[in-house]
């Protein structure tokens, strides 16, 4: 690609860790980047020029500053055609639980903050409706126990 045709792009770096920042920084130094992020107490440290994960020294912070927005807003990066996404990948979390009252799930779970229940025990009619309602984006998993080929 020439560098004209470079210099009419926006690029857009998604997730500023320890792989999207040093790409972001690099793409910073020659071109105007918006880098995207969810945590707004990292993007206000980049701000200030500190990286507290190192992968980035806070003079070259400071050098690429000026072509370089740090947003936490997505409708900032709709003028982008350039996306590059650096997020981890998604790691199940479990909750492991015998409990059977909904309520006390749903608690539990918001307590731990896991992205997967795992329920060991029977529940009772409508008790996967309760907890689905209350927690949406949360994966059910039911363990079922089989003891003998007469087992239900």
């Amino acid at each position: 690609m020439n560098g004209i045709y470079m210099k009419n792009n926006k690029i857009c770096v998604v997730g500023l860790g320890y792989v999207g920042l040093p790409l972001a920084v690099a793409f910073a130094e020659k071109f105007n980047v918006i880098g995207f992020d969810i945590n707004s107490s990292r993007l206000k440290e980049l701000e200030g020029g500190y990286d507290r994960t190192f992968e980035v020294e806070d003079d070259l912070l400071t050098s690429v500053k000026n072509n370089i927005t740090y947003t936490s807003n997505i409708q900032d990066t709709k003028d982008c055609n350039i996306y590059i996404v650096t997020v981890p990948t998604p790691i199940d979390t479990f909750l492991l639980t015998s409990e059977t009252n909904p309520d006390e799930i749903i608690k539990h779970q918001q307590r731990v903050k896991t992205n997967t229940i795992q329920i060991v025990d029977k529940l009772a009619s409508g008790t996967y409706v309760d907890i689905r309602t209350a927690l949406p984006n949360i994966k059910l998993v039911q363990v079922v126990h089989v003891i003998d080929g007469q087992s239900p």
